[in-house]
């Protein structure tokens, strides 16, 4: 069952699943899935047994593998109220099995299963990785279920684990200065945003890269404009004109590096 999907033909996955499943016969399957799309979330449960088909809209912005957490954990407190005994839940979602394999305290709903599982001994409850898209019924449903899930007007307010907070804070601020930036460059640092790309990197320039310091701040003047050329010579009130003394044109950096004839031999 471990072997990588995209190696191993999907025949081959079913009937290895198939053969999970089976020797799983003593308890009840519960396929769960996650969905995202358009920016809306749900989750999407099914019992096998019972043909019971649940789904819910997520209101807050988590990852999808909080999503596909969040139906497992809901699909065993469901089990649990229903007094089942041998939950095997069915999942798709690496992600999720391997971050329910090591709970910690900052993993919210990973700590929340584990309370599960010690506060109900007499209740096994097994979560079983399956392979997505290999016509496995139970597993095509339960994708099917958190599709509707997503559109669903039934909704569930759920916490934000840390994780998934750290990355809706950096993203506000993210799109923030993006939208500052482009706002300050409609006035100044025109030569600036040229240079750069349209969404500002998040990575400076020079990570991971062998440049020493003062390298980096003479290529950073380069960037902003702001070498000694007589454009910036004269913003800086220091000289009266600022066209080239070669070529009688603007002198800016574009100018010197590309443009002007007076250091042609350096250029080629």
């Amino acid at each position: 069952e471990n072997r990588q999907k995209q190696n191993t033909g999907v025949e081959v996955l079913r009937a290895l699943t198939l053969k999970r499943m089976e020797e799983l016969k003593n308890y009840d399957k519960i396929f769960t899935d996650g969905s995202l799309r358009d920016n809306r979330r749900g989750f999407g449960i099914y019992f096998e047994k019972s043909n019971e088909r649940i789904c819910k809209r997520i209101i807050e912005k988590v990852a999808i593998s909080t999503v596909e957490t969040i139906a497992i954990v809901f699909a065993v407190i469901m089990a649990i109220r229903m007094k089942l005994t041998n939950i095997a839940i069915m999942t798709d979602s690496k992600s999720a099995v391997s971050s329910l394999q090591n709970p910690k305290d900052d993993k919210y709903y990973e700590s929340i299963l584990l309370q599960l599982a010690e506060k109900n001994p007499n209740t096994k409850i097994l979560v079983q990785w399956i392979p997505s898209h290999i016509g496995l019924e139970g597993n095509e449903i339960a994708d099917k279920v958190a599709k509707e899930g997503g559109l669903s007007e039934d909704t569930l307010s759920v916490k934000i684990p840390k994780k998934d907070g750290k990355k809706i804070s950096e993203s506000k601020i993210w799109r923030k200065w993006n939208k500052e930036f482009r706002y300050i460059t409609q006035l100044k640092g025109a030569f600036y945003r040229k240079v750069i790309e349209t969404k500002l990197p998040k990575r400076p320039w020079f990570k991971n890269k062998r440049v020493k310091v003062a390298k980096i701040k003479l290529f950073n003047r380069i960037r902003a404009g702001h070498g000694f050329t007589k454009k910036f010579l004269k913003m800086m009130k220091v000289v009266r004109d600022d066209l080239c003394e070669t070529c009688q044109k603007v002198e800016d950096i574009e100018h010197i590096l590309i443009e002007c004839t007076e250091h042609i031999n350096i250029k080629s």
